[in-house]
């Protein structure tokens, strides 16, 4: 038989806990009267803690991508270079005559635009560096505008007949002829040049001039043919008071190419100075401290200069 517990009693039973609890919590309050009312204490409040972040990925090092070397051996210029472009751009238009395929093509006109580009960055590095050194700028060497070459060019020529005319002054002619159609012609330009830069000509005939070949003055070759090394005919050759001697031409030639020979004739024979022999030029020249001419046995050659010359002087015709 169940037994019944009264309402209040049941109540009571239930509270007491809280109650139990409540009076510990008043004792304690009651043992430290010393601090006061316990609403003038200071809440303590305790810090709040912020959630940790969590922490970030840390991204791994982008490997490189790996590099094919198949592509480019090791072997060889370094790819892309202006000597790799040399040696292999013709490979690929080859191969994209050959296989016109998209990708032969394309391949081949790359790599041109790549060396177009490294011609066009070169020319311009050029004119860069050159405009502004006198040395290598040719534009004072000879000017580039019409009428500045023009003005030197007019120049030029202007000195050139000062300059045969003084050499006619120290040098006469000798020309020597015999019985052919060239010394015909010829006879008729080395007179002209003789006569318009009053040079003294002397005529030596090889045999005895016949027909419209015959001249009015000349003087049968007693030798002297010979002695010059004179072998062929027609022969002109400037020749000093001093005995001293160049030959100029050996055939026939224009009367412009003679003054010309002439006067290298007169620079040859100290006639003339190198300054006077520049001023004929069509434009600025300097003389350069260039290194001395390597006189020296180059071992790559099978056989010396100086040998080939002693071996083969006089016997070329």
């Amino acid at each position: 038989m169940k037994q019944i517990i009264p309402i209040g009693y049941f109540f009571l039973l239930t509270s007491l806990p809280a109650f139990a609890a409540q009076d510990t919590t008043n004792r304690k309050w009651l043992e430290r009267h010393a601090e006061g009312w316990h609403w003038y204490e200071p809440e303590e409040i305790a810090p709040e803690q912020s959630p940790e972040e969590p922490a970030l990925p840390v991204s791994p090092t982008p490997a490189a991508p790996p590099v094919d070397n198949t592509l480019f051996p090791n072997k060889g210029p370094a790819p892309l270079s202006q000597a790799w472009l040399r040696e292999n751009l013709p490979k690929y238009l080859d191969a994209a005559i050959d296989n016109p395929s998209h990708e032969n093509v394309l391949a081949y006109y790359r790599l041109q635009k790549i060396a177009i580009d490294k011609s066009s960055a070169f020319s311009d590095a050029s004119t860069l560096a050159i405009t502004g050194t006198s040395e290598l700028d040719q534009n004072n060497r000879r000017p580039l505008s019409t009428f500045a070459t023009h003005l030197m060019d007019d120049q030029a020529t202007e000195n050139r007949q000062k300059l045969i005319s003084t050499i006619s002054q120290r040098a006469g002619i000798f020309y020597y002829v015999d019985n052919s159609e060239f010394s015909k012609r010829m006879h008729q330009i080395v007179t002209s040049v003789a006569e318009r830069f009053n040079f003294h000509l002397t005529i030596i005939a090889k045999e005895t001039l016949v027909g419209e070949h015959q001249v009015s003055e000349y003087l049968p070759d007693h030798g002297h043919a010979d002695l010059m090394g004179v072998t062929t005919f027609p022969t002109v050759a400037l020749v000093t008071p001093e005995g001293h001697y160049d030959l100029s031409a050996q055939n026939a030639i224009d009367s412009e190419s003679l003054v010309e020979r002439l006067i290298f004739s007169a620079l040859r024979l100290n006639i003339i100075t190198k300054s006077e022999f520049n001023s004929i030029r069509k434009f600025n020249y300097r003389d350069y401290d260039l290194p001395p001419i390597q006189t020296s046995v180059n071992n790559d050659l099978p056989i010396d200069p100086t040998s080939i010359n002693k071996m083969l002087t006089g016997k070329l015709q």
